[in-house]
């Protein structure tokens, strides 16, 4: 969390698991993250203070395919910026048979791609593909923090903004 915060520039954050929420309705399919970031950035010229949310799709090392990809990107609807993060138990990311595909398509839609050697080691991660960071439609985050995040969550972001 402290890491996070302190590479994406941002004044506070809040990281939480998402994943396992149980049949909590979230809007669909693929409208839930795995982890979400949600950060108040600041700036020194820009009058108002600034929601990020950052969505993470965490996928095992058997599963190193463009599906993650796909995944992120379904959350880009409500999220500033969306990662896929590859957990690939000791094996470089490169030696995946999808692994050029998925940074081509990560590239074109802006999907950041994280590989992880040892997901418990942050040193031992790699950004292979930076996220874009987009503006979506403030509707979208609010209703994603409302639906998704816990309620300890929201009271961080509401003091946030005070």
């Amino acid at each position: 969390q402290k890491q996070w915060a302190f590479r994406q520039n941002l004044d506070s954050c809040h990281v939480e698991n998402v994943a396992r929420q149980g049949s909590k309705d979230t809007g669909g399919s693929w409208t839930r993250p795995d982890i979400v970031s949600v950060g108040l950035r600041t700036y020194e010229y820009l009058p108002n203070k600034n929601i990020e949310i950052h969505t993470f799709e965490v996928k095992p090392s058997y599963d190193v395919t463009v599906k993650g990809v796909m995944e992120a990107l379904s959350h880009r609807e409500f999220a500033t910026k969306a990662y896929v993060i590859y957990c690939t138990d000791g094996v470089s990311f490169e030696s995946s048979p999808e692994a050029k595909r998925i940074e081509t398509i990560a590239g074109k839609y802006g999907i950041g791609v994280i590989s992880a050697l040892d997901p418990d080691n942050e040193d031992t991660w790699e950004e292979i593909v930076p996220a874009m960071r987009i503006a979506p439609d403030p509707e979208e985050m609010d209703l994603f923090i409302k639906r998704t995040l816990s309620s300890e969550t929201k009271s961080k972001i509401l003091k946030w903004l005070k």
